[in-house]
């Protein structure tokens, strides 16, 4: 038995809904999802276009056909849980400050333990394509950073946005390569074996300061008299999206593995925050709750959105460059290969 699987055997009832697919050595996804069709096609070509031979999927009782879809995929596994996303229970020990922690932890650390003991795999949302050199495949990166050094590859979340929002309802077809724009400054610093550090906190940051939404009156008049500029923290966008598993790994929460990181290395990652089903997304979170502080940061999203669409205000600003690819958020030291 991993630790994880010790830590967490309170969460640990899943169960594949389908095929079984058992190969150790492929290069593996892991997810977990609810109603996510909007981004599935996109999301599984583009992975498979990366080296992905597999995908483990714990799909949370989806309604829109996401799971009849990934059934009838050769190479996906799709688990099934009796437990929800936010549902929470306590640990055998105390990893986490609490004692208790949320079935998606569980699930983060559960998966690989059972699917990927030993090996680099992929962990990400269904909003989140990590970019590759041209040419380049997970297994070509696996040994760059077995090289290197470390077990955990982290990426910078950068939020893709058009230039200004759009406003049908999202039965529009997800097309992730279609006019896209991104922050072009560097947001995370690698600092060795540890977590890299944020240095800038992101597009959704500095839309709520634009327009007034966020943080509150004291802290933005204090800012203003001390002449500061860029956006406060509004939340973490550093995520280690490429692990490799051992019998004593353990990852924290959503953004955190308790292993090594590569020294020098970040991913990128088109973090398709403001794709057309923004609203979707946040209006379920919001209802069911079961996100960090029951949710606040969509109810802040949320005001964003009303605002941007009363308005007609451009996403955009100076430093906004087209998401074309590696290069260009490697351009912008969001992009950065182990040595």
């Amino acid at each position: 038995m991993t630790l994880a699987e010790h830590v967490f055997a309170a969460f640990d009832d899943l169960r594949p809904l389908g095929r079984t697919l058992d190969d150790p050595d492929a290069m593996t996804l892991f997810t977990h999802l609810r109603d996510e069709i909007f981004f599935l096609p996109a999301f599984l070509g583009h992975y498979r276009r990366l080296g992905i031979e597999r995908f483990v999927v714990v799909d949370d009782r989806s309604e829109d056909g996401s799971r009849e879809y990934l059934l009838d995929q050769p190479d996906v596994m799709v688990l099934g849980s009796d437990l929800r996303f936010g549902d929470q229970r306590r640990m055998n020990r105390g990893f986490l400050r609490h004692g208790r922690t949320r079935t998606k932890n569980a699930w983060h650390n559960l998966l690989p333990a059972r699917y990927g003991l030993g090996q680099w795999a992929v962990k990400v949302d269904l909003d989140e394509f990590i970019d590759l050199p041209s040419g380049m495949s997970f297994r070509h990166l696996a040994a760059k950073a077995d090289a290197a050094g470390g077990a955990a590859l982290y990426g910078a979340m950068i939020d893709l946005y058009p230039e200004r929002l759009a406003t049908p309802a999202a039965e529009m077809p997800f097309r992730p390569d279609d006019g896209w724009y991104f922050d072009a400054l560097p947001h995370l610093r690698p600092r060795g074996h540890r977590v890299p550090r944020q240095v800038y906190h992101g597009t959704r940051a500095r839309l709520l300061v634009d327009h007034g939404i966020w943080p509150g009156p004291v802290v933005r008049t204090v800012r203003r008299r001390l002449g500061v500029t860029r956006p406060p923290m509004f939340w973490w966008l550093f995520k280690a999206v490429f692990v490799r598993w051992e019998h004593d790994t353990l990852q924290k929460d959503s953004h955190v593995v308790k292993a090594p990181a590569v020294p020098g290395a970040i991913l990128p990652i088109r973090h398709y925050k403001f794709a057309a089903d923004i609203r979707r997304r946040a209006g379920v979170a919001i209802r069911d709750g079961q996100y960090a502080s029951r949710s606040d940061h969509y109810r802040v999203v949320e005001d964003l959105l009303d605002t941007l669409e009363r308005t007609g205000s451009k996403l955009t600003f100076e430093h906004s460059r087209p998401a074309a690819g590696y290069d260009a958020f490697a351009a912008s030291d969001n992009g950065r290969l182990p040595a």
